[in-house]
């Protein structure tokens, strides 16, 4: 069982890999793309480890927001509740993710602003404090 499972669009890769390294850095074990080898199914990959995850971070950016399959892990998260989004740009949320608040992180990796929110969220959601 993985702790993370991060949602990103391929076109923001290489903002995503300093995240992923940063929940990594506290000790979480972060499932993303990049743990998908070749030969098993990139569907049943994906399903597998949504399905099994403890918290799912979500990354809202202009690509993302456009992307089905961003969309679709966000509602597993949405509905298994252990949805923690992240905005990396001033793209809209999609509708029916603006409830639940968004770590801002608009300069990342340049800045850590809202990292902290992040993690925090994380690890609320891994405890069952989240609500």
């Amino acid at each position: 069982m993985t702790d993370v499972f991060v949602s990103y669009a391929s076109e923001d890769r290489e903002r995503v890999a300093p995240l992923v390294a940063a929940i990594e850095a506290e000790g979480l074990e972060v499932w993303w793309d990049q743990h998908i080898h070749a030969g098993p199914s990139f569907r049943t990959a994906i399903e597998e480890a949504m399905s099994t995850c403890r918290c799912m971070v979500v990354v809202w950016s202009r690509a993302s927001v456009a992307s089905d399959f961003v969309i679709d892990e966000a509602t597993v998260g949405r509905e298994r509740g252990i949805l923690v989004p992240v905005q990396l740009d001033n793209a809209g949320i999609p509708l029916g993710f603006r409830a639940a608040q968004a770590a801002q992180l608009q300069n990342w990796p340049d800045k850590s602003d809202g990292l902290e929110q992040l993690l925090a969220g994380i690890q609320a959601t891994l405890s069952g404090r989240s609500s």
